[in-house]
């Protein structure tokens, strides 16, 4: 598919898979490998074009309205991934499902940023372990 994503109409009414982080493997133009890692993500992510894309790719995707997240594998420590979630939630009706087998979501939610945004969200709460 070419062009933008976000802006094709076959994406509607299907499930969409956006993969946020990028690969160890990624390069830019230049070869300097593309992982964004560490602190100030939110200017790692805004300097490389592709993941900039599929940032707002995300954002523009989460608040299409009314919207299901099932979120695999995240540890909700990221900031720029967590203001997308809770503004899409508390303004575009997201709902969110985390499959996660770790102890104590609950609480690694409540103490990530934006937290009470995201747990409000949750549409299957998990019984802590």
């Amino acid at each position: 598919m070419c062009g933008d994503p976000a802006a094709n109409p076959e994406l509607e009414g299907q499930n969409n898979v956006i993969k946020l982080h990028g690969s160890f493997n990624w390069r830019t133009a230049d070869g300097r490998n593309a992982l964004v890692v560490g602190t100030a993500k939110t200017g790692q992510i805004a300097a490389l074009k592709l993941l900039a894309w599929y940032h707002d790719i995300c954002r523009r995707v989460l608040r299409a309205g009314e919207v299901r997240l099932l979120i695999v594998g995240y540890g909700f420590a990221d900031e720029h991934i967590n203001e997308v979630i809770a503004d899409a939630a508390q303004n575009h009706g997201l709902k969110v499902l985390s499959w996660d087998v770790g102890a104590n979501l609950r609480e690694r939610v409540r103490a990530a940023p934006h937290d009470a945004a995201i747990w409000d969200a949750c549409s299957a709460r998990h019984r802590d372990r």
